[in-house]
């Protein structure tokens, strides 16, 4: 077991602490990082590989992922079909400070570190850390199952896929 294993690259350390990385899929076969920093525009970074283990592109800041300097995850949905274009999903607190003063969400309030996953059905499930002891996100008073279907999470974005 493990005998053919082999360390991939690095990817270039361009922002201030980087960590907390989770890949996903594209359709394409190439894997993406999305990446934990505390860089001061508050974007998490994204980097590339196209065979996921060398030649990492320099990472980026995704302008649309907001980093509140906390864990998140993305997981592929699906891939694109002939019928339905191919989905990621993405979660993280949606909040650049610590004040109280969040954006939509489906648990609105204090959150922080989450995991998704897919259930057989389609059905989405999100756990994550919500309601600061003493308004602390780091001081977690609960963690919460959120169950939901696809539908619900498009309606919620907008209408957007």
């Amino acid at each position: 077991l493990g005998k053919t294993w082999k360390a991939g690259d690095l990817v270039p350390f361009d922002y201030v602490n980087m960590s907390e990385t989770v890949a996903v899929e594209l359709e394409n076969g190439s894997v993406m990082l999305n990446i934990r920093n505390e860089d001061r525009d508050h974007r998490r970074a994204i980097s590339i590989s196209e065979d996921g283990a060398r030649k990492w592109s320099a990472p980026k800041l995704h302008p649309e992922l907001k980093e509140p300097v906390c864990m998140a995850n993305i997981i592929r949905y699906n891939f694109k079909t002939d019928d339905q274009p191919g989905r990621i999903l993405f979660s993280n607190p949606d909040n650049l400070v610590y004040s109280g003063k969040f954006g939509p969400s489906y648990e609105p309030g204090i959150s922080a570190y989450s995991d998704l996953a897919i259930g057989n059905d389609g059905s989405i499930l999100c756990l994550c850390e919500r309601g600061g002891v003493n308004d602390v996100m780091w001081d977690t008073r609960y963690v919460t199952l959120g169950w939901f279907n696809l539908e619900w999470l498009e309606k919620a974005n907008g209408g957007q896929q």
